[in-house]
């Protein structure tokens, strides 16, 4: 992340990995106003587990700082078409139906804990995880910009980077921005 740039949160259900390599959201419209306000190389976004006990994966995700992610803001694409076959079909087995149709591809992931437990987000940011659905951890929204002596407190987190290969699609669409002239991300170790 940029030392300037901005950081976002946003709860989930579990951590990012080859397995579910993106921003998703319910709402096209949600995701278009993330999009639009992040900075690719300059901005990340934070996730953190919610704290719905019926459908957070793992009890240990509940409320601590999971991942941190650099998305792609330009490429918004269907969940399905980038996450394995196998997670798509058990989030749809899960829920009954696809509940996070649209995504923003991750370009990087980085795990926050290398050890358990998780950090805490209601210890760490607490202003900011206030802005979440106090009973569920669960956004109303886009994204938390999250400020100040927080902001400070996520930059010094240590992190794990987790090797992943892009999907076809966003490989291929990394590919035409470089073949527009346009940048793109390599991710940092």
């Amino acid at each position: 992340m940029h030392r300037d740039g901005k950081i976002f949160l946003r709860p989930e259900y579990g951590r990012l990995d080859e397995s579910w390599p993106v921003i998703a959201f319910h709402k096209l419209a949600v995701l278009k106003r993330l999009a639009s306000d992040y900075e690719r190389g300059r901005d990340v976004v934070v996730r953190t587990g919610t704290l719905d006990k019926t459908l957070t994966l793992n009890p240990e995700y509940r409320g601590k700082l999971l991942a941190a992610a650099i998305i792609e803001p330009k490429q918004d694409i269907d969940t399905e078409d980038i996450v394995p076959a196998s997670s798509w079909e058990d989030h749809c087995r899960r829920r009954g139906k696809p509940r996070w149709a649209h995504c923003l591809p991750a370009l990087c992931l980085y795990h926050i804990a290398t050890v358990k437990p998780y950090p805490d987000a209601r210890e760490l940011i607490p202003s900011a995880y206030r802005q979440l659905d106090y009973r569920t951890g669960r956004l109303r929204g886009s994204a938390i910009l999250v400020t100040g002596k927080e902001r400070l407190r996520l930059m010094k987190l240590p992190v794990t980077r987790v090797k992943m290969t892009l999907s076809e699609a966003v490989a291929n669409f990394q590919a035409t921005l470089r073949q527009a002239g346009l940048q793109t991300y390599d991710c940092p170790e």
